[in-house]
């Protein structure tokens, strides 16, 4: 795990501007230079893994899992997350009982995130992001696919620590390997996080989603999802 300090950078500023230039009876004339004040901070962890086998050489793999994060505040108000994670999972095949292949999955999605304050405990959401998948074997749906997505939000936290939002996702998608038309995505999600403990926290997410090809019906799924941790 790798995590950065904050660092924070300002721009110069002018001190006492009508301050009199020494030995000289000239007052400089009155000026402002604003200051802005950036703040970023880097996070991430990755763990690999190798697997050898003395008889099955076959079955060699590697997996490679990532996760990192770049934090920046513009402004006092707008802040932003420039984040990428690469997901690998696997799976053995073959015939009666024996594995003679290993087939991979691998999900790496980039996103970028923009908050920006508002008034009070209210603030405004927006992000973008690209999803893709692949597949050594396909068994499912997505087993391989490409997902560009926009995301919009408005967010509220009370002084007790409570932070509510409510989220919509637009997606347009399609499978590079022919393997199904291209479809939308349509999502609408409320998120809750509550704080219990200086170290605990209650995290869920309750929406409907609802995705469209453009044929093939019998693929089109509309539905509630969601999630608690």
């Amino acid at each position: 795990t790798l995590r950065l300090p904050t660092r924070a950078a300002r721009s110069p500023t002018n001190a006492s501007p009508t301050r009199p230039i020494p030995g000289n009876s000239l007052v400089p004339r009155a000026n402002t230079t604003s200051m802005s004040l950036h703040t970023t901070a880097l996070a991430g962890d990755a763990e690999g893994s190798a697997l050898r086998f003395d008889e099955w050489g076959a079955l060699d793999h590697e997996l490679v899992n990532y996760r990192g994060a770049w934090l920046a505040s513009f402004t006092p108000r707008l802040t932003g997350t420039l984040s990428s994670r690469q997901s690998q999972l696997r799976d053995f095949s073959g015939a009666d009982g024996a594995p003679t292949r290993v087939d991979l999955r691998t999900e790496r999605e980039q996103l970028v995130d923009l908050t920006l304050g508002g008034v009070g405990p209210w603030r405004v959401e927006a992000g973008a992001g690209h999803l893709r998948a692949e597949s050594g074997q396909a068994r499912t749906l997505e087993a391989n696919a490409r997902i560009d997505s926009l995301r919009l939000g408005l967010g509220h936290r009370r002084p007790s620590g409570l932070d509510l939002a409510l989220q919509a996702r637009e997606g347009e998608g399609r499978y590079p390997d022919g393997s199904g038309p291209d479809f939308h995505d349509r999502q609408i999600d409320l998120a809750l996080q509550l704080p219990l403990h200086a170290a605990w926290a209650f995290d869920a997410r309750l929406g409907q989603f609802q995705r469209r090809h453009d044929t093939q019906a019998a693929r089109d799924f509309d539905g509630a999802v969601g999630r608690a941790r």
